[in-house]
């Protein structure tokens, strides 16, 4: 069965903080091996509308709305949505037209613009999906707060970089089956397998300097500790570990 990578939260610079023109989503995507993607810009679809014309590819014209309580997105959408709105509002006009609503980053401490559980629990009933993994949120467990409450309420999860600028452009996708439609993607969403080549930094780095310690700690005995990040010093200059998330081996030593 073909899979193809689906980054789900991606800016161009039709958003006030985004970087990217619509030519330069196009050749990343390409360059990444990205098999579609959903533009989903800040209180537009103007964006979405000019990388649909010109990729080869599926592009989903979706929009960040910007609420009265905090943001919802919109997938497969034809017009935009206004901003100011109240969340159930912006969802009804999502669904009057034929979209997906759903709730990005919802339970992110560190935006403002998060909806938090007060307002989502009100309009669980009415979404489509959650987002799950948003690559952008500095505390992981925000984002398995995320996981659990779509969970709780029978809804799949979508991933997405929240890429604004090219390198993040990828960093979060969905690996799923190819799809035609809106209908299509939710049952291929249903059975996603979310693929995270750059986890959360604060996060995933904190998580693994924990594992790595922990190993080291085992081999070489007492007065080592994983607990405490304050008995730990990374060497530097030669010798020292790279400084890739992806990199498994860690060099430790007492102070």
């Amino acid at each position: 069965m073909a899979v193809i990578k689906v980054d789900m939260h991606v800016h161009t610079c039709y958003s006030k903080d985004g970087l990217l023109s619509p030519a330069e989503i196009v050749e990343h995507c390409r360059r990444k091996g990205l098999g579609a993607l959903a533009i989903t810009d800040h209180n537009s679809i103007a964006g979405a509308l000019a990388v649909r014309d010109m990729a080869p590819f599926p592009v989903i014209v979706g929009q960040e709305v910007s609420t009265s309580q905090g943001e919802v997105m919109g997938l497969f959408l034809e017009r935009e949505v206004p901003r100011g709105l109240s969340p159930p509002d912006a969802i009804a006009l999502i669904k009057e037209q034929g979209g997906l609503a759903g709730v990005p980053h919802p339970f992110d401490r560190l935006r403002r613009e998060a909806l938090g559980k007060r307002f989502l629990e009100g309009i669980a009933g009415e979404l489509d999906f959650v987002e799950g993994f948003n690559s952008r949120v500095t505390l992981a467990g925000d984002n398995r707060q995320a996981q659990e409450f779509a969970g709780s309420r029978g809804l799949p999860c979508t991933a997405g970089s929240d890429a604004h600028s090219g390198y993040e452009l990828g960093r979060a996708y969905v690996e799923m089956s190819p799809f035609n439609g809106k209908e299509e993607f939710l049952e291929s969403l249903a059975s996603w397998a979310h693929r995270r080549q750059l986890e959360s930094l604060l996060g995933s780095l904190l998580q693994r300097l924990r594992e790595d310690a922990s190993l080291v700690a085992k081999e070489l005995g007492d007065g080592y500790t994983a607990s405490s990040p304050s008995g730990w010093a990374l060497p530097t200059g030669r010798g020292a570990p790279c400084c890739s998330v992806q990199c498994r081996h860690l060099v430790a030593r007492q102070v």
